[in-house]
C-alpha cells in the first residue's frame, strides 16, 4: 500500500486520519468497531478531543482509500492530511456559517417556524401543511443523525444519534409533532455547537502545524533554488532573508539576525543567533540575513516533534476519562432497556396510557445519553494540553496532567536546572612540571566527545585561549562523575575526587585545600590525572537562573513547601546555589542511581513528586519521580524522552506554570462531571413530577455538552498574562 502523506512519528504501516462530523464521544465508537472489523486493519483508536483516528493497519489487505471510504460511509468526514517541513498540516478553518451543520440546521430551524405558524392558521389544509413542514424539518436535521444512528446499530454500538433518532421518529406517532421537529432541531443546533466550539479547541493547536513555510531556498552548485521543504536535505544551506520564517532546523554558518522562538519555547523577547547558534523550524528571522546549514529531514524538526508529542498526548487518556469510558459502556444499554420495560411494563401492569408511557420512556432515553459525561475530560485534556504547547511546554497526555495536579514536593538538578547551564572556566591550577596551558589542554582532549556542560564548557575555555587540542581515543563517560579517555598513548581522567577514588586513581589529599577553597565560594571543582599522579585542577563557575527565586516563591503561594536540590556536585558549591535560589532542602554528591533513591526517599515523606533535570544522568529520577519534567530545548534527548514534561524555554518559571495546569485541568474535568450530572438529575427529577418535555430532555444533554465544551475551553486562557513567568512582567 502507498501512503501519500507520511506523517512524522509513524511506522509505515500506521496512519492518522482527520474526523469531520463529530456530534459526540459516542460516535469514535462507531468509527473504532467498523474500521477496526475491516479486512486487514489490526487495530483502530479514534479520539473525540483531537478528532483524530490512528490506524494500524496491513497495507497488503487494506488500502487508505478504503478506510477513509469507510469513515464516509457513516456518516462522518475522513481526511489525511498531507506533510510539510514542520510536519502534519491541519485543514484549513470554514467561517462557522458556512459549516453544513449550521447551514442544515438553518434550514430545519425556518421550516419550523414555518410548521408552527401554519398550525396556529385554522383549518385543516393548515394543520395538514403544519405536518409536512415539521416532517421536512425532522429530515433537514435528522437525516445524517438518523444515518449514523443506523450505522451504530450495525456496529452494534448504541449511541445517541440512535437514541435521538427513536424519539423524533416515534414523537409523530403520538401524535406530538412539535416536539419530535424541536427535539432533532435542538439535537442538530447542539451538535453544530459542539462542533464549532471543539473545532475552535482543536485548530488553536494544529494552528503550530501552519508555521513552518512549504517551500525554502537553498544554496546548490553555486546558485540559489527555491524548493518544495519536503526536498531539502540533510546538508543543504537553507538561505533565510530578513523576515522570513525557518522552514528546517539547522545550524547558522554566517551571517547575524534575531529570531523569535515564540512558536517553540514560548518567549517573546528575540533570541541572538550567530555562527555555531541552532534556529529552528517555524521560528521567525529578525532583520538579519542567516544562511543555515539543514541538520534534521522535514519529518524530524523540533516543530514536527512538538505536533507528534501533542497528538499523542491527545490519544493518552486519563484514569477517570478511562473510568468514565466503561461506565457509559454498562451505562447506556441498561437505561435503553429500562426504557423500553418502562414503555411495556406501565400501560401493562400499572395501566398508564400507552401514549404517556412512550412519551416518558422517550424522555428518559434522551436524558440516559452519557454524552456530555463522556467528553467532560477528553476537551479539558485537549484544551490543557494545546494551552501548554502554545506556551512551549510539551505535556505528554492526560495522566501527566493528573499527575501535575497531585504534586506536593519539587526536586532539582542544579547544573543546567537550576543554574544556567553554561559555566565558565575561573581558574586552572598546575602541578610542578605543567603549565596551566598544558593542564588545559589535556582535559580540553579528554573532554571534547563529553556532552556535559562542564566538558564543554573546558573546551570552549581551551578554543577559547587558542590552546592545541590533541585527539583522544577510547573515551569513557562516568555520568555525574566525569570522563576518561587515552590521549598521547596514556589514559588521562577528568572528574571528581569520587570518580579517582573508585577508579583507585592518585591520592588527593594535598589538593583539599583548594578544592575547600573553591566549594566555598561555590565553584565547582574538577581534577585532572593519570594513573599515577594528579597533573592539575580546573574550578568552574556558574550563574543561578535569574527567574529561580521567583520560580519557588511561586511553588510556595501555590503550597508547595518542600523543595530541594538533588546533585552530584559537592555539597558547599550545591548548598550556596539552593540558598541564592530560596530551594528548602540540598542532597548533594548523588550519582544517578543516588538521585533515584533520593527521589523515592523524598516521595515517600512528602508525597508526590516533580522532578525538574536536563541531563543524561537525571533519566533514572525523572523516570522514578511522580512526574518527570525535562527543562530547556537543549536537554538531552533521553531526558526529553523519559521525561513526562518537556519545556522548551529555559525558564524555571514553567514549572509552576505547569503543576498550575495540572490543577486547573482537573478542576475543570470536576465542574464539568458535575454540571452534566446535575442537569442530568434535574431532568429526571422533572420526570418523575410529569413536566418534562422531550425538548427538555434534549437540552438536559445538548445543553449540557456544549456548557462542558465552554467551560473547557477557558483552559485555553490560562496563565494568559504573567501566569506562566512567575508573576514577573513578561518581556
Amino acid at each position: 500500500m502507498s501512503i501519500d502523506a507520511r506523517q512524522p512519528g509513524l511506522a509505515q504501516d500506521e496512519v492518522d486520519i482527520r474526523l469531520g462530523g463529530l456530534d459526540c464521544a459516542d460516535c469514535t465508537v462507531t468509527i473504532e468497531k467498523a474500521v477496526q472489523a475491516m479486512p486487514g486493519v489490526k487495530a483502530a483508536a479514534a479520539d473525540f478531543g483531537t478528532a483524530r483516528l490512528h490506524v494500524h493497519f496491513d497495507g497488503a489487505v487494506v488500502s487508505l482509500a478504503e478506510i477513509t471510504e469507510k469513515v464516509r460511509s457513516l456518516g462522518y468526514d475522513a481526511k489525511v492530511p498531507g506533510q510539510t517541513a514542520g510536519g502534519l498540516i491541519s485543514a484549513r478553518a470554514t467561517p462557522w456559517w458556512r459549516e453544513p451543520a449550521v447551514v442544515t440546521t438553518a434550514v430545519a430551524g425556518l421550516l419550523l417556524a414555518a410548521a408552527f405558524a401554519a398550525g396556529r392558521w385554522p383549518g385543516l389544509s393548515a394543520l395538514a401543511w403544519s405536518h409536512v413542514l415539521y416532517a421536512l424539518a425532522i429530515a433537514v436535521s435528522g437525516y445524517k443523525v438518523a444515518w449514523r444512528g443506523l450505522q451504530a446499530i450495525a456496529a452494534r454500538s448504541f449511541d445517541v444519534d440512535f437514541l435521538v433518532t427513536i424519539a423524533a421518529a416515534t414523537a409523530p406517532l403520538i401524535n406530538q409533532w412539535w416536539e419530535g421537529a424541536l427535539v432533532m432541531f435542538l439535537f442538530a443546533a447542539g451538535n453544530a455547537m459542539e462542533e464549532i466550539t471543539t473545532e475552535r479547541t482543536r485548530r488553536s493547536v494544529e494552528s503550530l502545524l501552519d508555521l513552518a513555510p512549504p517551500t525554502v531556498t537553498v544554496q546548490r552548485d553555486g546558485e540559489e533554488v527555491r524548493i518544495a521543504a519536503g526536498e531539502a536535505v540533510v546538508g543543504d544551506i537553507m538561505l533565510v532573508r530578513p523576515g522570513e520564517r525557518l522552514a528546517l532546523d539547522g545550524t547558522v554558518v554566517s551571517g547575524y539576525s534575531e529570531v523569535n522562538e515564540a512558536a517553540i519555547t514560548g518567549e517573546a523577547m528575540p533570541v541572538e543567533k550567530k555562527p555555531g547558534a541552532q534556529v529552528y523550524a517555524g521560528t521567525l528571522n529578525g532583520s538579519g540575513f542567516l544562511a543555515v546549514r539543514v541538520e534534521r529531514p522535514p519529518g524530524d524538526t523540533v516543530l514536527a516533534r512538538i505536533v507528534e508529542l501533542v497528538a499523542a498526548a491527545a490519544r493518552s487518556r486519563a484514569s477517570v476519562e478511562r473510568f468514565i469510558d466503561r461506565f457509559a459502556a454498562i451505562y447506556t444499554p441498561a437505561i435503553i432497556i429500562l426504557a423500553l420495560g418502562a414503555a411495556v411494563l406501565l400501560p401493562a401492569v400499572w395501566h398508564w396510557p400507552l401514549r404517556e408511557a412512550i412519551y416518558d420512556a422517550l424522555a428518559l432515553l434522551l436524558i440516559a445519553c452519557p454524552c456530555a459525561l463522556v467528553i467532560s475530560t477528553p476537551v479539558s485534556i485537549v484544551a490543557g494540553v494545546g494551552n501548554a504547547a502554545r506556551r512551549g511546554v510539551l505535556v505528554k497526555g492526560g495522566a501527566a496532567l493528573e499527575r501535575a495536579a497531585a504534586v506536593t514536593a519539587v526536586g532539582f538538578d542544579k547544573t543546567g536546572t537550576l543554574t544556567a547551564g553554561t559555566p565558565t572556566v575561573t581558574g586552572v591550577l598546575s602541578a610542578e612540571g605543567y603549565t596551566r596551558e598544558a593542564v588545559l589542554s589535556l582535559a580540553a582532549a579528554v573532554e571534547a566527545k563529553s556532552e556535559h556542560v562542564l566538558g564543554r564548557a573546558i573546551v570552549a575555555a581551551a578554543q577559547r585561549e587558542g590552546v592545541h587540542i590533541d585527539a583522544a581515543g577510547e573515551f569513557q563517560s562516568y555520568p555525574g562523575e566525569g570522563a576518561s579517555a587515552v590521549v598521547g598513548g596514556r589514559r588521562l581522567t577528568v572528574g571528581s575526587e569520587r570518580l579517582f577514588a573508585r577508579l583507585g586513581g592518585p591520592d588527593t589529599g594535598r589538593w583539599r585545600a583548594f578544592l575547600d577553597t573553591a566549594r566555598a565560594r561555590g565553584q565547582t571543582a574538577v581534577l585532572v590525572g593519570d594513573g599515577s599522579d594528579i597533573i592539575g585542577l580546573i574550578t568552574l563557575s556558574d550563574h543561578l537562573r535569574p527567574e529561580a527565586r521567583a520560580a519557588m516563591l511561586r511553588l510556595w503561594q501555590m503550597g508547595i513547601a518542600h523543595t530541594a536540590v538533588l546533585t552530584g556536585d559537592h555539597a558547599a558549591t550545591a548548598m550556596a546555589a539552593a540558598e541564592a535560589a530560596s530551594v528548602g532542602e540540598v542532597h548533594a554528591d548523588l550519582l544517578p542511581a543516588g538521585k533515584l533513591d533520593m527521589v523515592r526517599e523524598l516521595q515517600e515523606k512528602y508525597g508526590p513528586l516533580a522532578m525538574v533535570g536536563d541531563g543524561v544522568n537525571d533519566a533514572p529520577a525523572l523516570a522514578a519521580a511522580a512526574l518527570g519534567i525535562a527543562l530547556g530545548a537543549k536537554a538531552s534527548d533521553t531526558a526529553l524522552q523519559t521525561a513526562d514534561v518537556a519545556i522548551l524555554s529555559d525558564d524555571l518559571c514553567k514549572v509552576p506554570f505547569v503543576l498550575g495546569l495540572g490543577r486547573a485541568t482537573t478542576r475543570t474535568i470536576r465542574a464539568n462531571i458535575a454540571i452534566a450530572l446535575v442537569l442530568k438529575g434535574l431532568a429526571l427529577v422533572l420526570l418523575a413530577a410529569g413536566r418534562l418535555a422531550l425538548w427538555m430532555a434534549v437540552l438536559s444533554d445538548t445543553g449540557a455538552s456544549v456548557l462542558v465544551i465552554l467551560n473547557a475551553m477557558r483552559l485555553g486562557l490560562f496563565g494568559a498574562g504573567s501566569g506562566d513567568t512567575c508573576g514577573r512582567k513578561a518581556a
